[in-house]
C-alpha cells in the first residue's frame, strides 16, 4: 500500500526491470528504522496519556479484476484510520500544514495509502500524526475533504496501468 503514490513509471521498472533501477542510498534503512522508532515512540506517549487506540493490522485492499493490494495500517483512534509520519522541519511545516496542502503535493501518495487502508479495514478515514524529527512538536493533520471513492478509482487507474504492462512516461527528460 506503500507504493500507491509512486509514479507509474517507478512502479512499471520496479515490475519489469528491478536490475536497472537506482540503488537505494546509503541511509535508507536508517531512516526507515528511525520513522520506526518515532511511530513506536508516538504510541507510547498515546498510551501514557490514556488514549485508547487499536494496533496495526494487516489488511488487503481488494479491487476490480482481482487484483488486491496488501499493507498494515498505523494506528486506529475512534474507528479511524490514521497513520504516524516521522517528517523533517520543512515537511512538518509547509507539506502536512493541512490536508490541502498534502494533497496538492502528495508525492509519496500518503493520501492514496490512507484510503486504501480505511477501505480495506472498512473503517473511517483519520489523518495523520505527524512527528517533527528536529524538534519533537507533534501534531494531527485530518484528513478532511478526501473523496474515498475518488481515491480509490485513482488507485484502481494506476494498477490497471501497472497490470497493462505499458510504460507510459512520467517525466520529461533532463540534461
Amino acid at each position: 500500500m506503500s507504493n500507491l503514490g509512486r509514479p507509474t513509471c517507478q512502479l512499471w521498472y520496479d515490475k519489469n526491470k528491478p536490475e536497472v533501477a537506482l540503488p537505494l542510498p546509503t541511509t535508507f534503512i536508517m531512516n526507515m528504522m528511525l520513522g520506526d522508532i518515532v511511530e513506536a515512540v508516538f504510541k507510547g506517549l498515546l498510551k501514557e496519556a490514556g488514549v485508547k487506540y487499536e494496533e496495526p493490522e494487516h489488511v488487503t485492499l481488494e479491487l476490480d479484476n482481482d487484483v488486491s493490494i496488501n499493507g498494515t495500517y498505523d494506528i486506529v483512534i475512534d474507528g479511524a484510520v490514521d497513520d504516524v509520519k516521522s517528517a523533517s522541519n520543512w515537511s512538518y511545516t509547509n507539506k502536512f500544514e493541512s490536508y490541502d496542502t498534502l494533497a496538492k503535493g502528495d508525492s509519496f501518495g500518503y493520501v492514496g495509502q490512507l484510503a486504501g487502508y480505511a477501505k480495506a479495514s472498512g473503517k473511517k478515514v483519520g489523518g495523520w500524526w505527524v512527528v517533527n524529527k528536529a524538534n519533537g512538536a507533534f501534531k494531527y493533520v485530518p484528513a478532511s475533504g478526501l473523496d474515498l471513492d475518488t481515491e480509490i478509482a485513482k488507485i484502481q487507474t494506476t494498477t490497471d496501468t501497472v497490470n497493462n504492462n505499458k510504460f507510459e512516461r512520467c517525466f520529461e527528460p533532463v540534461p
